[in-house]
């Protein structure tokens, strides 16, 4: 195989991983939104029943001690603030299933089937010298995917607590900006 050859099969899987990993980005956000407002017990619904909070005016945003007060589950952001603990669970959880799916070759295997695999094929194909080696190739990528998979899980493990400690502040700040 030529420089060239070697550097245009490196493009190709590495445009590959770019792809997956857009295409994971995308769907981020549609789980952590349907976590909180589409998942049961949902944040939607009005806040004025019973009466805890006053809605700032528009540009102030709310407060510490409105999110310590807004002790029930509805749509504004006091609520979702003061449920935290509660959200961030499920948003790990559901996070973990759907990057397993996405890694163990099930339903949602698109890192392997809609991204790499092909990759890989493509190369393949425009490569006879490496045509022998195609289910080696193959099985290889699988392994690496394994690995991953691994340490993707292990690191959520190890992270589950720290990171309910180290961004709430953070993460309350934000969310409390919102109207």
């Amino acid at each position: 195989m030529t420089q060239q050859q070697a550097d245009r099969t490196l493009s190709r899987l590495s445009s590959a991983v770019t792809r997956a990993k857009n295409s994971w980005d995308l769907s981020l956000f549609r789980t952590i939104f349907d976590t909180i407002f589409v998942d049961e017990p949902k944040f939607k619904g009005d806040c004025n029943e019973p009466h805890r909070v006053v809605q700032p005016p528009l540009g102030v945003n709310w407060t510490m001690s409105d999110c310590h007060s807004m002790d029930y589950i509805c749509g504004n952001p006091p609520s979702i603030c003061h449920f935290m603990p509660m959200i961030k669970t499920r948003i790990v959880r559901k996070l973990k299933e759907q990057l397993a799916g996405k890694l163990n070759g099930g339903q949602d295997a698109d890192v392997y089937v809609n991204f790499l695999g092909p990759a890989l094929q493509t190369i393949l194909q425009s490569q006879p010298t490496l045509r022998e080696y195609t289910a080696r190739l193959h099985g290889n990528l699988n392994e690496i995917l394994e690995g991953i998979k691994a340490d993707v899980e292990a690191g959520f493990a190890e992270e589950d607590r720290e990171w309910q400690r180290r961004w709430d502040l953070e993460i309350k700040t934000l969310l409390l900006s919102y109207p």
